[in-house]
Formats: structure tokens, sequence, C-alpha cells
């Protein structure tokens, strides 16, 4: 991986924090892009100190704002002519109704609609890679996701945050097969990282109820670190895996993800629905 860049969402902890130090090891400058700015500086001060010698910079990065991503994007646009992976790591969890500062159901608009717009603005480092790819962490939580265009912004009787999740990650499998159809250049994937120890699972997001059984579950789950070779094998893997667009399982294995998240038509309708509502939230794409 050596002069290679590598972009990385949510990578001050958890699965994105081992990805970028399994990358960094392995010779790649990375990208830490990270909501808390402190932690993300603590989080490149482990590389460094691990790995001498390791490149990693740290820019601020929130998903839930529009003109968080254009600077972040900005910046990394300014940092590289071209941009070697993107990985969209970050992710949001949430048991009651919020929104993004764009208006955005809280879910949906980190877990994908945040990427999506980052992805898109970052396209043209992308190309200028020999092979870019995108990573895009899902979750066999799809599976149970169905893509209802007007829960992206509002709150549509009872809000039940797991099916809200199962939408976001259904969206991100979505996103990753049609983007490989219209970029075929760039190689698109996504996965199931397992179900991981990390800390997605908050009590002031979640609720104290939900927490205490994941607390309890927790200790049979995979370590961040495991949770991370998936990402890291579609990162380094060499060939890239084909067909491009693929989703995998937690073994770096290729699934067969549902039967919606294989939908050409809707992947199509999602793209140009997110093009849309970025477009009336103040975007230029």
């Amino acid at each position: 991986m050596n002069g290679k860049t590598i972009c990385i969402t949510g990578a001050n902890s958890g699965i994105g924090f081992h990805t970028a130090q399994e990358l960094a090891r392995a010779g790649a400058r990375v990208i830490l892009g990270v909501r808390n700015r402190e932690k993300g500086e603590n989080a490149a001060v482990r590389i460094r100190t691990e790995i001498p010698g390791a490149q990693v910079d740290v820019f601020p990065l929130d998903l839930s704002s529009r003109k968080s991503i254009e600077s972040f994007a900005g910046r990394v646009r300014e940092a590289t002519s071209s941009l070697d992976v993107l990985v969209n790591n970050a992710g949001q969890m949430s048991s009651r109704f919020e929104t993004t500062e764009d208006g955005f159901e809280l879910q949906v608009g980190v877990n994908y609609l945040g990427h999506f717009l980052l992805t898109r603005l970052l396209l043209d480092r992308l190309k200028q890679a020999p092979e870019g790819r995108v990573i895009h962490l899902s979750s066999s939580a799809h599976y149970g996701g169905k893509i209802d265009f007007e829960r992206f912004r509002a709150d549509k009787g009872r809000y039940k945050g797991m099916p809200a999740y199962a939408q976001s990650k259904l969206a991100n499998v979505l996103f990753a097969s049609e983007l490989a159809r219209r970029y075929p250049d760039i190689r698109s994937y996504s996965l199931h990282p397992g179900v991981v120890g990390s800390n997605i699972v908050r009590p002031d997001k979640l609720g104290w109820l939900f927490t205490i059984g994941w607390t309890l579950f927790k200790p049979f789950t995979f370590s961040p670190k495991r949770g991370a070779k998936t990402s890291l094998f579609l990162a380094t893997a060499t060939p890239a895996p084909e067909p491009n667009g693929q989703y995998f399982d937690e073994h770096q294995h290729p699934m067969k993800p549902s039967r919606l998240a294989r939908d050409t038509q809707v992947a199509r309708e999602l793209w140009e629905t997110s093009e849309r509502l970025w477009r009336e939230a103040g975007a230029t794409i």
C-alpha cells in the first residue's frame, strides 16, 4: 500500500480505527475523518506511536452536516490529487426520531446520505487513482430493510429505530452496486463486518434498556479489530474482487444481498432521489 492515500470516516475508534491502523502499517497515507477532533488526534498519536513513520492526517467531519461534509471533502481534495480508497465506515444508531442539520432522519442521514454526498464530492479524486475503490460498511440488518423515501425526512407515525437503521444499511448496499454500474472504473463494494462490540450503541441514543442488553451481549460479539478484516481485505485485495459491486460477509466471502438490494430500479431511484434531496439542501453535485 506504499504511496496510496486512503480516507476513512469514523476512524478514531472501533472498526474505523483498526482499519486505519492496519492500512498505515501497510505503508498507506491515511486520512481520518472524525467528528471529534481531539479524539481523532489521540487516535493518530496511537497509530504513530505504534508505527513509527506512519502518515496520518486528521480532518474534522460531521456526516450530519452538509457544510462539514463539503469542508472535509475540500480539505481532502487540497491534500491529495488522487484518492485510492474511500472507506465509508462511520455509523449511527438511534431509537428516537431525530434529524440532521439538513433535515434528514438521523440514521439515513449519517449512515447513507452523508456518505453519498461525500463520495460524490470525491469522485474526481477516486477517478485519478489507478484503481479507485469505495468500501461501504453495511450490515446484515439490511435484509430486513425497505426503502421508504418519505421517511428520509419525516417521521410517519411511531418511530422505530431498528427499521430506520435497516433502511439506511439497505441504502448502503444499493449505493455500492449503483456506483459500480455508473462508474465501472471505480471498484465499489459493500460489507457486513459481523456483530461487532463497538461504541455505536450509546445510551443517549438507544436508551438504557437496549444499552444494558447490549452490554450483556457484547462479550459474544466480534472485536473491532476482527470486524475490520473485511474492510481491509476489500481495500488491499490484488486483484480487486470481481464482479464489481458485490456484497461481502464478515469472513470476506461474497454473499447474495437481499432481494431489494438487488433491484436495479430501486438502486437507480435511490441515487436520483439522493441527488435531488442534496440539491434541495444546497449541495452542488
